[in-house]
């Protein structure tokens, strides 16, 4: 048992040396530039007030984010005040909607990857629009060929038992496929500036659940889409944009989602990741030789 423990030990090292696994845990600590979380409600149209509570229409909680030295992931400030996770909206005296970010509500891991959590419930009669920004730096910044995956899944509550909808907002159509979808996710050159590319791919179609008399959860497909080829150029900065409208009447809709971004591998790094292979393979052999 020990020789089998102290072989594996031997191939994730060599393995870690090929591929040059990156440790990202406290690399940075304090405020970081290029982070944004936004989030915004509209019904008939018009954006809905927040309460008195918060005073502003849509919350921008980019100087309410730090990284946290400890695990690496971007966390709201830690303070006496009240922390931004839940929060209602309101409308002529009246509570139409409220939002919840999950546990996974902050974009975490500062490295090229994006993950949240969301779920929104409509208290108006009418369609409401609920959208959620995430913006976090690339980092370290990619140049070069890329390769991209993302996915989204979630929960639909049907809170009066007359079925619910979800619908992605017609703007969510930025990638190659033609179809509205509730993610899109999109990279730049520059911090703060400049024109965002999609990544291409966006996930995330419109689902519609009939009632059936009583309340009920239903289950929203799950999307995962395997890394594939993305853009090319040099990127600093990555966005996810989610975007719907949700029935109303007490129905709920819970989304987690993420998307993420890399650099293709140069031909030197294949290279290592070679001769890292061949390390395994030589100590294999060698271990099998002692054992015989």
């Amino acid at each position: 048992m020990f020789k089998l423990q102290t072989l594996k030990a031997s191939i994730m090292s060599a393995l870690a040396v090929a591929v040059m696994i990156p440790v990202h845990a406290g690399e940075i600590t304090g405020p970081v530039s290029g982070l944004e979380l936004i989030v915004q409600a509209w019904s008939g149209g018009a954006e809905i007030d927040w309460s008195a509570a918060t005073g502003i229409q849509s919350l921008n909680l980019s100087s309410s984010l730090y990284v946290d030295s400890a695990t690496g992931d971007i966390k709201l400030v830690d303070g006496a005040q009240t922390h931004f996770d839940s929060f209602t909206a309101t409308g002529n005296g009246t509570s139409l909607v409220s939002i919840d970010l999950l546990p996974t509500a902050i974009p975490s891991n500062v490295d090229p990857i994006i993950s949240y959590g969301l779920s929104v419930v409509n208290n108006g009669a009418a369609n409401a629009t609920f959208q959620r920004i995430n913006t976090a730096p690339i980092l370290p910044t990619i140049s070069g060929p890329t390769v991209v995956r993302a996915g989204i899944s979630g929960s639909a509550f049907d809170f009066g038992g007359n079925g619910v909808t979800v619908t992605p907002n017609p703007n969510q159509t930025q990638d190659t496929d033609g179809i509205a979808e509730m993610q899109i996710f999109r990279v730049r050159q520059t911090i703060g500036s400049g024109a965002w590319t999609n990544a291409g791919v966006d996930v995330g179609a419109a689902q519609s659940f009939s009632g059936g008399g009583s309340a009920f959860t239903y289950t929203y497909p799950a999307v995962n889409l395997p890394l594939q080829a993305g853009p090319t150029g040099s990127f600093a900065q990555m966005q996810t944009v989610t975007r719907f409208s949700l029935t109303g009447g007490g129905d709920r809709m819970t989304f987690t989602g993420f998307a993420e971004i890399l650099p293709v591998p140069e031909p030197g790094e294949y290279a290592m990741l070679l001769a890292g292979l061949a390390v395994v393979a030589s100590i294999a052999r060698r271990r099998h030789i002692s054992l015989s």
